[in-house]
């Protein structure tokens, strides 16, 4: 009888594990789409930028300054993001 009860006990003890650990991946699962969509918001948002800047361009240096401010705006974002996700494995 105690055998039983023992062994109830573990497999209760199991799955209540189980439960936590899915709950853990679920969560892990929403922050890092979270960072994923951020992320694709913000690029859109700089693409938005430059092509606004581009209508506008009066001569190529007005188009290169429009490059060159999307450049560094998307290098800044990859930073962003790179710390992001190193924040989500700690």
């Amino acid at each position: 009888m105690k055998t039983a009860i023992f062994c109830i006990s573990i497999m209760i003890a199991g799955q209540t594990a189980m439960a936590m650990e899915g709950e853990k991946k679920q969560e892990m699962f929403e922050k890092s789409r979270d960072v994923k969509v951020q992320g694709l918001k913000e690029r859109i948002a700089i693409d938005q930028s430059e092509l606004s800047c581009a209508q506008a361009a009066k001569n190529h240096d007005d188009i290169k300054a429009c490059a060159d401010k999307s450049k560094a705006a998307m290098e800044d974002l990859m930073r962003k993001q790179k710390e992001r996700w190193e924040a989500l494995k700690k």
